[in-house]
Formats: C-alpha cells, sequence, structure tokens
C-alpha cells in the first residue's frame, strides 16, 4: 500500500558498493542519504568541500579576498556541495584564498593558515578553482599550507584519505601529515616516487604524479601500505611514529603542487575494519575520479 518508483535485484553481493549506490539514486529522488562520517564514524579529523556528515551544521571555508576584505564564511548548498553562489557573491572579480579549512569531525581540528601571501586560492579573478573534473577545489603552487597543532596525538594503526589533483604539474608535489619528521609523513609524490615515512626510513613506490587521485594510506608500522584509487601501490614499514598535528601542503616548508579538495585523519585502520572498498566508492561516486 505506497507507492514504488525504482526496483533493482543483483545476483550478487553489492555491499561494498552500497554507498555509491544509494548515493546515485538518492541524488535523483532528493531522498538524503547518509553522509561518508554517518556511515564510517570515528575520523580525529575531516576537511572537505562537501558535506561528509548530515548532523554537521559548520561551515567548509573561511576565505578573504585579494584587497583585504573582511573574512567570510562559506558552507554548503542543499545539495552538500560547497556553496559555490555565496563563495562568488563574495568574490566579485577578486581573488579569493581559504583561511580556514572547518575539521567536519567534531574533532575542532581546524586547519588554518594566519599568513595570507601561504593561503591555497579557491578563487580566481572572480571563477571557483575547480579540479579535472569541474570539482571546486582548493589550488596549492608549492607556496602554500593549512596546519592543526591542536590535533590530539594520534598513535599507529591510523588512516589518512585525500583526494588530490596533480594534473599539469611538473615539478614536485607532495603533502603531508604531521608538524615535522618527529611524527609521520605521507609524500604521495617526490619526483617520480610516491613515498611514506612514519620516524624510521621512507617507503618508496609507483609515482602518482599528474594525475587525479584517491589516496588510502594506512600507518601500521611493517603493515603500513597505500592504496592509489583502489590499488595497493606501496607496501613495506615506514616507522611506528604517530602524528601529533596536521600540515596540509608541506612537511618542514609548503611544497605541495596540485589541488586539494578532501582529506580525513581516522586513529585506526580502516582497511582491517573492512571500510575501505565502502569509503573509496563513496568518494570515488562523489568525485567520478576512475
Amino acid at each position: 500500500n505506497g507507492k514504488i518508483a525504482e526496483l533493482i535485484i543483483y545476483d550478487s553481493d553489492q555491499s561494498d558498493n552500497r554507498p555509491s549506490i544509494e548515493d546515485n539514486v538518492g541524488d535523483y529522488y532528493g531522498i538524503e542519504i547518509a553522509g561518508l562520517l554517518d556511515q564510517y564514524s570515528g575520523a580525529a579529523a575531516a576537511y572537505s568541500l562537501r558535506k561528509l556528515s548530515n548532523s554537521y551544521t559548520g561551515f567548509a571555508i573561511k576565505v578573504q579576498d585579494n584587497v583585504g576584505g573582511a573574512t567570510q564564511d562559506i558552507g554548503f548548498n542543499a545539495d552538500g556541495e560547497l556553496d559555490t553562489v555565496a563563495l562568488l557573491a563574495y568574490a566579485g572579480s577578486n581573488d579569493v584564498f581559504v583561511e580556514t579549512w572547518y575539521d567536519q569531525s567534531g574533532s575542532g581540528n581546524n586547519a588554518t593558515q594566519p599568513s595570507s601571501g601561504l593561503r591555497p586560492q579557491i578563487v580566481t579573478s572572480g571563477a571557483v578553482v575547480v579540479d579535472t573534473n569541474g570539482n571546486p577545489a582548493m589550488d596549492f603552487t608549492g607556496t602554500q599550507e593549512l596546519k592543526s597543532a591542536s590535533i590530539t596525538a594520534i598513535a599507529q594503526p591510523s588512516t589518512a584519505i585525500s583526494v588530490v589533483d596533480t594534473t599539469g604539474r611538473t615539478a614536485q608535489a607532495g603533502y603531508f601529515y604531521s608538524l615535522g619528521l618527529t611524527a609521520w609523513a605521507s609524500i604521495q609524490d617526490n619526483s617520480n616516487q610516491m613515498r611514506m615515512y612514519a620516524g624510521s626510513a621512507f617507503v618508496s613506490g609507483t609515482s602518482g604524479t599528474n594525475t587525479q587521485r584517491l589516496d588510502f594510506s594506512l600507518f601500521d608500522g611493517a603493515n603500513s601500505e597505500i592504496w592509489f584509487n583502489g590499488s595497493s601501490i606501496l607496501t613495506g614499514n615506514p616507522g611506528t611514529n604517530g602524528i601529533s598535528g596536521i600540515r596540509i601542503g608541506g612537511l618542514n616548508g609548503p611544497n605541495f603542487k596540485g589541488y586539494f579538495s578532501e582529506f580525513i585523519v581516522y586513529p585506526s585502520d580502516q582497511n582491517a575494519a573492512n571500510n575501505r572498498a565502502g569509503i573509496e566508492a563513496n568518494i570515488n561516486f562523489f568525485y567520478d575520479i576512475y
């Protein structure tokens, strides 16, 4: 006794694909689907230019234009995407830069940059910066970084997931999840290498240079591993150090060159928890990376 609009039956287990299937159906019918953090809770820090939880009531970013105007908080539209209408209304014809990337995990680990000259760009001459697929993104050119020094120390195992795009960037591109080599870092591009470090050694592997990608990095001593667009590309033992702060765009100084859209840290092994496929499916559906 009701109305039916759609029915699909698979002769296989689709649990790994559930987030993307639900997102697809929900987007079409206007049904509110649980966000990534609603489905996979427990993140220590979560930054994104999309809304990651239906219960999150804060903003995405705080911005300031290049002429020194008042800062402005920018939130999300009804679809949970960055409110580019409000962003462009603030920008006018100016360039706009990100002063704060708000933490959606509820832990208050906002990543900030007080210096205007070190902030990533989000609007260029009145146009929103976008990645290869046309999604809003922050542009890092090697001299910008956002930092959170207030994060509670996280021991291994820990997981970092991010969406970056280094298309057209031929120089070194790396980004880091620490406040120095005393903690841990995931260095996704270093010339022609992908590397990770956690206090003992750099573990090197296939390069992810000059491409859009979803990186899933597990730091767990000898069981450490990086997946690149759903495929394992690096294993080894980078050390056992934990994390004491977050530095997006730099390690001992800014040097990431590319576009950044999303970064989530879990104080746990999300691969062993059988969450990796679901997390990757949710992210890939939204950003259409691979």
